[in-house]
């Protein structure tokens, strides 16, 4: 096999735990060589591959594939596929369009909620989604230990923990929006933007807004939040040019700088204005 860098690489070992702490262990012990295999759409794909491992911890019999909710919000085990996430009614109508972003159902069926978190790509379709929704993580730590943590601290500090589920709170009013740029319904894509907010009156409460494809990794747009914070909501104009102003996109294959810049800006104007227009109350 070749990681993306053209590197000739083999898996020597696959390994089978029955038990969450087991797996951790596994990777603790084999540091540097081993990786985690859930859907296995990142490692068995040449393009995206980065790591090169020499053996493999497999998830099939560890992670929950669970749905639930109850008085704090919705429950996702990690082991859940974007499939089971795309038609659940149980799962908030941004979420499962976040899914569907995935346009292909092969990798859908595969392609699980945590492996999509852990990856971190910048084409990762749930990712805006799940941080405009304030997702917390629940993770396996070395040692036997739990803990909860935001999805931004915990992909920005590289999220090497297990993830086993993903707790999405409830908030009363929330409206959101996803969308997503691409060549086509089944290319990777160039683009993908989630925009949430609580309205009060005609003003602005809680905004969220995170942008992938204009880095590395998925970005949230803080400023943007601070500026629209209390306010009304600004034109599709206003939101443009405030969202250009703090994208810093690099030319690619998908497209220029400017580009992105003028899409990105156009993207979360047209995904807040579309979730203002939306009555119904998505985490409610």
């Amino acid at each position: 096999m070749k990681n993306a860098n053209g590197e000739t690489f083999m898996i020597r070992e696959f390994h089978t735990p029955r038990t969450v702490d087991a797996a951790v262990a596994l990777r603790t012990e084999l540091a540097g060589k081993a990786c985690y295999l859930a859907g296995g759409t990142e490692l068995g794909s040449t393009a995206f591959r980065t790591e090169s491992p020499q053996e493999v911890i497999s998830l099939a019999q560890v992670l929950s594939t669970a749905i639930s909710a109850d008085d704090g919000g919705l429950l996702l085990g990690a082991g859940c596929t974007l499939q089971t996430i795309s038609v659940s009614e149980n799962v908030p109508k941004v979420l499962r369009d976040a899914a569907k972003l995935v346009a292909n159902r092969n990798i859908r069926n595969m392609a699980t909620l945590g492996g999509n978190i852990a990856s971190n790509k910048t084409f990762a379709s749930m990712l805006p989604a799940l941080v405009v929704f304030d997702a917390q993580l629940e993770l396996a730590d070395a040692g036997g230990g739990r803990s909860t943590v935001g999805i931004m601290t915990y992909l920005g500090r590289g999220g090497r923990e297990l993830i086993l589920a993903v707790r999405i709170p409830k908030k009363p009013g929330r409206r959101a929006s996803t969308a997503k740029l691409s060549k086509s319904a089944n290319d990777i894509a160039t683009l993908v933007v989630a925009a949430s907010y609580v309205p009060d009156n005609d003003r602005v409460r809680e905004p969220r807004l995170a942008v992938e494809g204009v880095a590395d990794h998925v970005v949230q747009l803080d400023s943007i939040e601070a500026w629209l914070e209390g306010s009304p909501l600004p034109s599709r104009d206003a939101i443009t040019d405030r969202v250009s102003d703090v994208v810093t996109p690099k030319t690619s294959i998908k497209g220029s700088a400017e580009f992105k810049t003028y899409l990105a800006g156009t993207m979360i104007a047209d995904a807040l204005h579309r979730a203002a227009a939306d009555t119904r109350k998505v985490n409610a």
